[in-house]
């Protein structure tokens, strides 16, 4: 990641919000009564800098998250899992922030603070996506392809620097229905695997700053 972001030169914005997404975490299905992994502190694997304590909105933010596993958050489109979890923690709501890069659209939503290339990215930190697409290549020589043209996505645990799993609603899959495509779910997704597009990082900040 530069200091504009996990980026690669792409192509117009395409303004449909869709996600394909080949993922080998269990998603979490309607009206099922699931338990939900309590948070956890972020951790590093061995030999790699351990990463900072959570700060308390992200606490927030990752347990209406948590909480809401399985279910439909607002209209179900991505942003509004991200919109609501924000205004529940306190934290300052995208169309108060302004973009922090002059090339940035009116589509490419503010979730607080910018993260640069030196900063971790933390459980309860937002992924904003534009035009992405990342490829996956097998030892047998098969291959699967993440996409997501227009997403918004919730950090939930750091495995290693561009490793994360995210949850995220309005997201497709083989075998899922309309309805199933916009409940809150966990997705896996791996930044080095990226051929193009842009994933900013952001650290919500609180709705008043001292």
């Amino acid at each position: 990641m530069n200091s504009r972001g996990f980026r690669i030169p792409v192509a117009l914005i395409l303004c449909a919000a869709i996600a394909t997404v080949a993922q080998d975490a269990v998603s979490a299905q309607a009206g099922r009564q699931k338990k939900q992994p309590a948070i956890k502190q972020p951790r590093s694997r061995r030999g790699q800098k351990e990463l900072p304590q959570l700060p308390e909105l992200n606490k927030k933010i990752l347990a209406f998250c948590e909480t809401n596993a399985g279910k439909q958050v607002g209209s179900g489109e991505c942003a509004a899992l991200a919109e609501q979890a924000l205004r529940e923690a306190g934290a300052k709501p995208h169309h108060e922030l302004t973009a922090p890069l002059a090339d940035m659209t009116e589509e490419d939503y503010v979730w607080g603070q910018l993260l640069q290339p030196t900063d971790p990215v933390l459980p309860g930190d937002v992924l904003q996506f534009r035009n992405v697409e990342l490829k996956f290549r097998f030892a047998n020589g098969s291959t699967y392809t993440q996409s997501f043209a227009h997403h918004t996505a919730v950090v939930y645990l750091t495995h290693a620097p561009g490793v994360f799993t995210i949850l995220q609603q309005n997201v497709g899959g083989p075998g899922k229905t309309e309805d199933q495509k916009r409940l809150v779910q966990p997705g896996r997704i791996d930044v080095r695997a990226m051929t193009r597009g842009t994933i900013w990082a952001y650290r919500p900040v609180p709705k008043q700053q001292p």
